[in-house]
């Protein structure tokens, strides 16, 4: 009789933690992370700042040393420069790129001075958000689908 009433005790916890957990699954997905009044601008050269994080991670190619001088030059990977026709055409650059062993966090320096950082570490609750960070301390952060979720301004 009391394994009876154990499993039945059991089964009404997990029936209540699911219906709860579905209540409160609606209640988080409903309300929007682009919730920011649409004076909240974020801008690059006049451009709005998802379509620049577009083309930088899309469309960067980094030009790379012949073999011979990654042979012979110590440190070669400091001097990579980066294509990307559709920023030069905006006026803007990519300075430096990194790539990092975490599951897939990479950051891109602009010619400007704005830092594009998209963190793809695994396990973290912000995977694959990108931050932009402005040479005055500005931050934007935008989730995957370029929704702006955050503004801060960093001293």
């Amino acid at each position: 009789m009391k394994k009876v009433l154990i499993v039945i005790g059991v089964l009404v916890f997990v029936i209540l933690l699911l219906l709860t957990g579905k209540h409160l699954f609606k209640v988080l997905s409903s309300t929007s992370p682009s919730a920011f009044s649409p004076s909240v601008q974020c801008t690059i050269e006049g451009r709005p700042c998802w379509e620049i994080v577009r083309l930088t991670f899309n469309e960067t190619e980094p030009i790379e040393p012949s073999e011979e001088i990654k042979r012979t030059t110590e440190k070669w990977w400091e001097d990579i420069e980066y294509n990307n026709n559709s920023l030069k055409e905006i006026g803007l650059s990519v300075v430096r790129h990194a790539q990092y062993r975490d599951g897939g966090s990479e950051s891109y320096m602009l010619s400007n001075g704005v830092h594009l950082y998209m963190n793809g570490k695994i396990g973290s609750p912000n995977r694959w958000q990108t931050t932009l960070t402005f040479p005055d301390g500005k931050q934007f952060i935008f989730d995957e689908q370029g929704n702006l979720i955050l503004q801060t301004n960093v001293q």
